[in-house]
């Protein structure tokens, strides 16, 4: 299971909803052995084309004032939006909800985008939200990173 996966549906079985991306690219810290970090751009490109066959959305969270990543479950299908289509014209894992459709109409530009809004923050270690203000990991969410990655072997970049 991508250590994305894995988070979203570690947190997903708590009742939450998602993450944000600097959240979900900071947690790779806790990867015991991992050698080589995914940045946004590959971050969105593996949920795009991921084989776990999982969908993935991007929505606006208000509590947090920003964009998360959750698991497009049976509770979700509800939500406007639509699916990012893969080159072949087929349908990618990635689904835009309609609070989110300015990020783009392809990946290309979707990951452009995301890119320019957060990598600032992740240079800075601002991978969290906790009351509206971006900071590094809290020792709670520390602790859920790392219980969600303590079977490791299910997890991977």
């Amino acid at each position: 299971m991508k250590y994305w996966h894995k988070l979203l549906k570690d947190w997903r079985a708590k009742g939450n909803n998602g993450f944000t991306i600097p959240f979900i690219i900071g947690s790779q810290q806790y990867l015991p052995g991992l050698r080589e970090k995914q940045d946004v751009k590959q971050l969105i490109y593996d949920i795009f084309y991921n084989e776990e066959e999982v969908d993935i959305y991007i929505t606006y969270c208000q509590d947090l004032n920003d964009l998360i990543l959750g698991i497009r479950d049976e509770t979700k299908l509800r939500i406007a939006g639509e699916f990012i289509k893969l080159p072949n014209n087929s349908k990618s894992n990635l689904f835009l909800t309609k609070i989110a459709n300015n990020l783009g109409n392809n990946v290309d530009g979707i990951a452009k985008t995301l890119e320019e809004k957060y990598q600032m923050a992740i240079d800075k270690n601002k991978f969290s939200v906790n009351n509206r203000v971006s900071d590094d990991f809290t020792d709670k969410e520390r602790n859920f990173i790392i219980q969600s990655f303590s079977d490791i072997n299910k997890c991977r970049l």
